[in-house]
């Protein structure tokens, strides 16, 4: 999404690492003085934390749609219900 964004208006970047979560990737980002794209709520709530500064990206990316998929046997899962009602809130 973000590389789509770059491309449209001429741009690129230089990936020199992936995360497969937030948290460390706010931790690699402080350590390295990299740029990392993330949601703004989560930055807004953590980047003091790792001694970061947030911004608005260059460009304007594209909304998208986050799916939350459950195992039938979790169905009555109290724990995972709260956890999907925070991701649609």
């Amino acid at each position: 999404m973000v590389d789509q964004a770059l491309a449209q208006n001429g741009l690129t970047r230089t990936v020199i690492a992936a995360a497969p979560l937030f948290f460390p990737a706010l931790a690699i980002a402080s350590q390295a003085g990299a740029l990392i794209t993330a949601p703004k709520r989560l930055l807004e709530a953590h980047a003091r934390r790792f001694g970061l500064i947030t911004a608005d990206p260059p460009v304007a990316i594209r909304p998208f749609h986050v799916s939350a998929l459950r195992h039938r046997r979790d169905e009555k899962d109290q724990m995972r219900d709260w956890i999907v009602q925070r991701l649609r809130d």
